[in-house]
């Protein structure tokens, strides 16, 4: 994931030494040594990450104190009424966090929220779960607890947007939609379920090697087939208007 965040981030940000950006959950840094939040180092001056769980915000600002690779601030805070002022962020990292909801309409005031803590020409980079992928459809269908039984899934999952969808959120909040794409077309559930069995074991060449076919399966990204087999879409949206700072 680290990888394919990376592709993504080099490919829709632009570098810069200047402003802040904010990354709106903390998952990824509190559960890898490995995370995204350095991804962010040639990007902006500093980057902001934010979690509703207090409890990963604490983990996440350990690891990221102790890397000294960018200089990051964490904060715990809802991304639906963020504790941040208006236009206080040149870009905002979004990966998989709105689609935790249990109602399309809290996605769509989260969509408010991230549109009003943009600068103006600000960028979004937004992924979230992908609705037409049929394993996802699937696994929506499953009950929670069978999941959870198989070690799939250990948390709650909830509702997501289409492609469609989600473009017509974020251009009746005000955004403009620059690109749009579907990542991780490798089978997610079963590449994670073999990655845990190859840490266990500890054989590192293997473990590249596992990691190296994967990469393999984001060919699929070209190809007109690329929103059935991805596992997350991937839009890229532009803050077009201002609105007045609280």
């Amino acid at each position: 994931m680290r990888w394919i965040y990376e592709m993504l981030i080099n490919r829709w940000l632009k570098k810069s030494t200047d402003g802040m950006g904010f990354k709106t959950d903390l998952h990824d840094e509190a559960l890898n040594a490995d995370y995204v939040h350095n991804l962010f180092k040639d990007k902006c001056k500093n980057v902001v990450g934010s979690d509703i769980s207090y409890e990963i915000a604490s983990v996440a600002k350990n690891k990221i104190d102790s890397s000294r690779i960018v200089k990051g601030y964490v904060a715990v805070s809802d991304i639906r009424t963020s504790a941040f002022k208006s236009c206080s962020f040149n870009w905002i990292f979004s990966n998989s966090t709105l689609d935790h909801f249990n109602e399309k309409k809290q996605i769509y005031k989260g969509l408010k929220e991230l549109y009003r803590l943009l600068n103006k020409n600000g960028v979004l980079v937004i992924t979230m779960d992908n609705p037409t992928n049929p394993l996802i459809l699937i696994r929506n269908y499953l009950p929670h607890r069978l999941m959870q039984l198989f070690g799939f899934i250990p948390f709650k999952m909830g509702v997501t947007l289409s492609t469609y969808e989600l473009i017509k959120y974020l251009e009746s909040v005000g955004f403009s939609i620059q690109e749009r794409t579907a990542i991780v077309h490798s089978p997610r559930l079963l590449s994670l379920r073999i990655g845990q069995i190859l840490y266990k074991i500890g054989n590192k060449k293997l473990i590249t090697f596992f990691l190296n076919f994967l990469k393999i399966f984001e060919n699929l990204q070209k190809l007109p087939l690329r929103y059935f087999t991805g596992h997350f879409i991937a839009v890229k949206a532009v803050k077009v208007k201002t609105v007045k700072k609280l």
